[in-house]
């Protein structure tokens, strides 16, 4: 990761990024800027990258960091926070996430879905669903919690 982000490298954007993902596969956090910026910015096209990488980097420390950075009141950081929980988030997040199992908002209650998936039972996000199964499925998820 050093040579990808000295100062001068040459390394391109997707190199830098594979680097990244290396790193965090490995358990070394240095590469977890680059790795959340892309999530927030390009979810649809590097989820299931993420998917495989940021499991090695799951922690308390790294859940907390992520909640106090993203989990506030604005849509888009809430989703981006529960996106990256889903990976690499612990039980410590459940009393961010419970609440926003009632949220009006479909993309948020979605997201808490799939975060208690990806930290309960180690699942991958869920694709599409209906408005009426994400009701279902976030009662069932407040009762687990």
């Amino acid at each position: 990761w050093a040579m990808a982000n000295k100062e001068g490298s040459h390394w391109e954007e997707e190199d830098q990024y594979l680097a990244a993902l290396c790193c965090a596969a490995a358990g070394s956090e240095a590469g977890l800027e680059l790795l959340i910026d892309k999530a927030c910015k390009k979810w649809g096209k590097v989820r299931e990258e993420l998917t495989l990488a940021l499991p090695s980097l799951r922690s308390d420390d790294l859940t907390q960091r992520l909640i106090e950075r993203f989990g506030n009141t604005e849509r888009q950081a809430q989703v981006d926070c529960l996106r990256l929980l889903s990976l690499c988030g612990t039980p410590a997040s459940f009393p961010y996430i419970k609440p926003l199992l009632d949220s009006g908002d479909g993309s948020i209650k979605k997201a808490a879905i799939n975060a208690c998936r990806g930290i309960v039972e180690n699942l991958p996000p869920l694709g599409d669903i209906s408005v009426f199964d994400s009701i279902e499925l976030a009662k069932k998820w407040k009762e687990r919690l």
